[in-house]
């Protein structure tokens, strides 16, 4: 397998591994798993058959080398010296690639390991996702049976309601029964004692009255008889729905708890998940780091391949070498038999050599002094480039070209000793070297000092641009400061802008909530006109039907109607007041504080209006705040619509707040409607009625989204002070998260956010 079947198998088995870590979309994790471990089989059958290859190559490859280096020591010293080292250096690298050989294979066995491991991980991540997700759906079943059970709880508290409507109408009917029997008890025992009076006198009319009676009174014994089973058949059919609601709202809480558990436990799960997933991906980059190895031990293996190609290739150029040097040195020892007459010549010639040679080192060891001396100057030369360089380095950038001239001036001067060496060798042949050499340290030394010129020209150039630079950033920072300056006083008229903006858009909500209040009062003006004058009529027809003497139907009507117009009236003189006081709050820019003594009598006439309109508005819609607030003409129908639209758009203000925030109320009104509707207790929350324990049972988040404050602990149960106390959800989160039964009562929103800021409050 060559270097590009390697490659292509290893990026095969990456895709592979990248395509199960992704989740293809054509199959589930169990058909990747094991398209991941054939081709993971695969690979390893193609690793081995290569690496048997592989290990046979290299013993040939060491043999010839063995075999390169025994001719080499064996055939004759004519050999280059390049040869042996080129051959040693090749043994060598095969040595080398050897030890890269084994250790890729130790690595590619250790990516087969972790290969099964993230097999055997993705097994069990698979096992891990089937249990969670059979958990999730067991969790959905349970919120879809909890929701079963919590429409039946609604169904039956509605049916309980029903029929306890249904029980008071019994009762109702029964009391009257009872009052209409006793009348006719009475009126037959008046008729009893005249017929007792009368004795035998008595006329026949007035025994079939009494017989009439009689038999009046034993119907209505029965009736009540019946009506008093069917009252405790409604009792008992009441007091089951109790039972059956107490018993779905205990299983609503189990099936909660469960869950809590479940969910809880799908955390952890996901968790374990979650760390599987870690170690696979921590699995698939040891195994792609593996593969690169593989990639570079191939690529190694073929550069090895190469060499050994290329050494053949030498050791039979050597070989052929070793004939041309055998006949040359037949030839050479040929030409020293001849040249052996002038050998004699050559040592005399060699003698005069040596006297020249050593003038020659006379003059050598003054050219190595003035050599010494150019090094020395050469050294200095390095240092004040050193120099130069350092401050170069802190120029920002601009003196770049000078490190470089001094970088090409340190290499001349490196160049420059190589050739004062060679000097120093070709001292002996020639003096005229040497003056070349000082030649060259002089241009050398006149570069430096052009380049020294150069650096202080760039120094100087660099300290003119830094005052530059920092006579920008004065007049940068300058500006920044008038920047910032403008942007604060644009700041502060936005500011002021705004406040005004916000106290004229209350201004105008106050005065068009004035005008509707206005508007309501004439209309109120005008229906209590219609009832004064139907009220009239009607006392009119009751005059006329009691002077008739007839106690119908018709008269008990007409007493009611009367009844429903004083209320009216009543309700007229309560709107006038409000009205005027309305007019005067238009009137003056500061409306003026009302009486002490009038202060309670219109709360009570607040009050008052609230029960009556709590009580005649149907049982479905009592529960409603903004239906019992329209009801009892403390707000508007638009009012109320605008206040919904404003709790769609914000769900976790809640109407209260909605309501309290606009102003469309004061806020005693809503807190006396939220009691009425409740019948929870109304809480003064001020500095002094807080308990700092019992607000530490709860958290600053919980307080701030249900508008909650503790107030006290009493009794193992938690007083809690809230702005909307028909909050069920809130009730349960406070409950859960002080793990104490909880009593709600009503206060102020505003009191209760000011308690919320005062207790929950930490500095920034």
């Amino acid at each position: 397998m060559n270097t590009a079947e390697v490659k292509e198998a290893i990026g095969k088995l990456g895709t592979m591994v990248q395509a199960t870590t992704a989740g293809p979309d054509g199959q589930g994790p169990s058909g990747a798993l094991d398209i991941l471990r054939g081709a993971v089989d695969a690979l390893a059958r193609e690793c081995e058959m290569r690496r048997a290859a592989r290990a046979t190559a290299a013993e040939e490859m060491a043999a010839l080398v063995v075999s390169l280096r025994d001719y080499l020591e064996t055939a004759d010293t004519g050999v280059s010296e390049a040869a042996e080292a080129k051959a040693a250096a090749l043994a060598s690298e095969v040595e080398t690639l050897k030890a890269a050989l084994e250790e890729a294979e130790s690595r590619a066995k250790q990516a087969e390991r972790q290969g099964q491991e993230g097999a055997q991980a993705l097994a069990q991540l698979r096992t891990l996702e089937e249990h969670l997700q059979k958990r999730g759906e067991t969790i959905n079943e349970a919120r879809r049976r909890i929701l079963r059970l919590q429409e039946k709880l609604e169904a039956l508290v509605a049916e309980s309601a029903a029929d306890k409507e249904k029980l008071k109408e019994q009762e109702a009917t029964l009391v009257r029964r009872n009052a209409a029997l006793k009348a006719a008890e009475d009126r037959f025992s008046d008729l009893r004692r005249r017929m007792d009076a009368a004795g035998g006198s008595a006329a026949p009319g007035m025994q079939a009255q009494v017989k009439v009676l009689e038999n009046q009174v034993e119907e209505a014994q029965k009736a009540a008889a019946a009506l008093e089973e069917r009252h405790g058949k409604l009792q008992q059919e009441l007091n089951q729905r109790v039972a059956a609601e107490a018993a779905a709202r205990q299983r609503i809480e189990e099936m909660k708890h469960q869950v809590d558990d479940a969910e809880h436990e799908r955390g952890e799960m996901a968790k374990r998940m979650g760390r599987l997933e870690d170690e696979l991906r921590k699995a698939s980059d040891a195994r792609d780091e593996a593969s690169a190895q593989a990639k570079k031990a191939a690529e190694a293996l073929q550069r090895a391949e190469a060499a050994a190609e290329a050494a053949k290739k030498d050791l039979a150029a050597a070989r052929g070498q070793n004939g041309a040097l055998a006949a040359e040195k037949a030839a050479l020892e040929a030409r020293v038999a001849e040249l052996a007459p002038k050998a004699a010549e050559l040592e005399k010639e060699r003698a005069a050599a040596a006297e020249k040679l050593a003038a020659l080192g006379r003059e050598k060891d003054e050219a190595l002094a003035s050599a010494e001396a150019s090094g020395r100057r050469a050294g200095e030369l390095e240092k004040a480039l050193s120099e130069i360089e350092a401050r170069v380095a802190a120029a920002q950038g601009e003196a770049g070209s000078a490190r470089e001239e001094a970088a090409r001036l340190s290499s001349e001067i490196g160049a420059l000793q190589q050739r004062a060496e060679t000097a120093e060798k070709e001292a002996a042949a020639a003096c005229g070297t040497l003056e070349a050499a000082q030649t060259e340290a002089e241009a050398a030394r006149a570069r430096a000092d052009a380049a020294h010129e150069r650096v202080a020209a760039l120094e100087a150039e660099l300290s003119e641009r830094d005052g530059a630079l920092e006579a920008a950033e004065k007049r940068a920072d300058e500006a920044s400061e008038r920047a910032v300056a403008a942007e604060g006083a644009v700041s502060d008229a936005q500011g002021r802008l705004g406040a005004l903006e916000a106290v004229a858009e209350t201004l105008r909500a106050d005065i068009a909530a004035f005008q509707e209040k206005a508007a309501e009062a004439d209309q109120f003006r005008a229906e209590a006109d219609a009832a004064r004058e139907r009220a009239m009529s009607l006392q009119e027809q009751l005059d006329k039907e009691q002077a008739k003497g007839l106690k119908s139907a018709l008269a008990l009507q007409l007493a009611e109607a009367i009844r429903e117009s004083e209320a009216a009236q009543e309700e007229l003189s309560s709107l006038r007041r409000e009205v005027e006081r309305l007019r005067k709050s238009e009137a003056a820019p500061v409306p003026a504080a009302p009486a002490a003594h009038a202060a309670p009598a219109e709360e009570a006439d607040e009050e008052t209006a609230l029960r009556k309109a709590y009580e005649a508005m149907p049982a479905d819609k009592r529960n409603n705040l903004g239906e019992l607030l329209v009801a009892a003409r403390v707000i508007t129908k638009k009012q109320l619509a605008d206040v919904n639209s404003a709790v769609k758009k914000s769900p976790d203000l809640g109407m209260v707040a909605v309501i309290c925030e606009k102003g469309l109320t004061d806020e005693d009104t809503v807190v006396r409607a939220l009691s009425l509707q409740s019948g929870a207790p109304v809480a003064e929350v001020g500095e002094d009625g807080l308990d700092a324990e019992a607000a530490t049972l709860i958290s600053d988040k919980i307080a701030r989204k249900h508008r909650v404050i503790p107030l006290r602990e009493e009794e193992g149960a938690l007083i809690l002070a809230m702005s909307n106390p028909m909050d069920l959800l809130a009730l349960e989160d406070v409950g859960r998260a002080a793990g104490k039964p909880v009593k709600p009562m009503v206060a102020r929103h505003s009191a209760v956010m000011n308690a919320i800021n005062r207790y929950y409050w930490e500095p920034e």
